[in-house]
């Protein structure tokens, strides 16, 4: 991940609202499941790599982006409970806008947004993940 320092300490302090898109950036260069940000378990650490072997290939990309993910799971959950899209923004302290936006794929929410959502469906925000 390659980032200003200065950030990186923000981050790590908690003094930023850091947006989906950045934690999965941060989670692949620890080499960590997304779920393991929130953890206070981790795991162990990968072996080190002997220098003559071949860099790890990149995952191979899936269908559907982690937006798209997502704006899946928030959908169904918010389904499940019988809410509308402005029941979800009330609830959540969200605008309706970027709750569509968020729903529709095209909103990478920070990590304060996916705080208000889950918060609202009534789950932790790794299971938004």
């Amino acid at each position: 991940m390659e980032t200003d320092p200065r950030q990186l300490r923000r981050i790590e302090r908690g003094e930023t609202n850091i947006s989906v898109d950045s934690m999965l950036k941060l989670a692949s260069a620890l080499h960590l499941g997304l779920p393991h940000l929130w953890s206070e378990e981790f795991p162990p650490a990968p072996p080190p790599r002997v220098p003559h072997e071949a860099p790890p290939r990149k995952p191979r990309r899936t269908s559907r982006t982690p937006s798209e993910r997502l704006a899946e799971r928030v959908v169904a959950l918010r389904q499940q409970r019988g809410m509308t899209q402005r029941d979800l923004s009330a609830r959540s302290g969200l605008s309706l806008s970027l709750v569509r936006g968020i729903e529709n794929g095209r909103n990478s929410p920070t990590l304060r947004s996916l705080e208000g959502l889950a918060r609202a469906l009534g789950v932790e925000v790794v299971s938004l993940l």
